[in-house]
This record gives structure tokens, C-alpha cells and sequence, in this order.
């Protein structure tokens, strides 16, 4: 399945072991493989028929999602609201650039950017991922727990 490698490393090498020599090899080994799809000149899925990304809290009781819309749609999920990171370089010169950075890097989390401050910076986001992964679909997870993303859509869907 295509959505599993790279859902699941990323949601436990990069939010949960961040850093570690073992993060970059997975990572390293998910680069060669998504190069050797490349070269294929095929998708990660023998019957992709659209393209996706889930967005708002995942559905982490329902891991098994991504499978099951492979293989019973055609859905290629690219990735979910968690797993979407546009971390800076950290500074580290010296302990105070590296804090600061560090700092930047929670602040811009993926859950803090989107449901702080301006809606653009959910809708921003949102968009900008739908144009550069040339999407057809968006899932709107709608977690009932997260009343910031609840508050931004409901103001849209209005």
C-alpha cells in the first residue's frame, strides 16, 4: 500500500523520533523508493484513480482508512495535517539559535500553525498542498475535539 510507508514512518520518525540516525535511513530508504516509482513513470498505487490528503486531526482508530480506500477506490492518500512539517533549518551556532529555533519549529507544528492565527494559515496551507500535489480530493477529517478547525470551517461552509 502506498499511503502505509510513508504515513506511518513519518508519524513515527519524524513527530515521535525527530533527529535519530534511525529516522534518516527510513527516510533515506523511502527517498530511493518513491525515485524508483518515479522512474517507472507509474504511480504508487497499480490503480490510482485520485489523489488525496486528509486534513484536520487523523482518524489514528482507523489506521487501516488508507488501505481500505486504495484498494476499494483507487485513493492515493499523499499525507494528513500531522505529517505535513515546514520546519526551518536550525541555527546551531550557539544554544540561544538553537532554542529560538526549536521554538519556531512548535510554533509552526502542524496543529498550532493551522489552528492559531490567521485562517490563512489552515486555508494557505490547504491549498498550496492541493495545487502542489495536483489533488483531486481533500478529506475534511472534522474531529469534533478540535473546535479551532471546527470554528474555520464552519465560517466557510456558512
Amino acid at each position: 500500500m502506498a499511503a502505509e510507508p510513508v504515513y506511518f514512518s513519518h508519524l513515527l520518525y519524524v513527530c515521535a523520533f525527530p533527529g535519530r540516525p534511525e529516522s534518516t535511513a527510513v527516510f533515506r530508504k523511502i527517498v530511493d523508493l518513491a525515485k524508483a516509482i518515479e522512474q517507472t513513470g507509474k504511480g504508487a498505487l497499480t490503480n490510482e484513480k485520485y489523489r488525496t490528503v486528509l486534513w484536520n486531526p487523523p482518524t489514528l482508530s482507523f489506521a487501516d482508512l488508507w488501505v481500505w480506500a486504495e484498494e476499494k477506490f483507487g485513493v492515493a492518500n499523499i499525507m494528513d495535517m500531522l505529517t505535513y512539517n515546514r520546519h526551518p533549518y536550525i541555527e546551531t551556532k550557539n544554544p540561544e539559535t538553537m532554542l529560538k529555533g526549536l521554538a519556531r519549529i512548535i510554533m509552526q507544528g502542524p496543529m498550532a500553525r493551522h489552528t492559531r492565527g490567521p485562517a490563512d494559515n489552515f486555508f494557505g496551507d490547504l491549498f498550496q498542498i492541493y495545487e502542489r500535489f495536483n489533488l483531486d480530493m481533500i478529506w475534511m477529517a472534522g474531529h469534533i475535539g478540535c473546535k479551532n478547525t471546527v470554528a474555520l470551517n464552519g465560517s466557510v461552509l456558512l
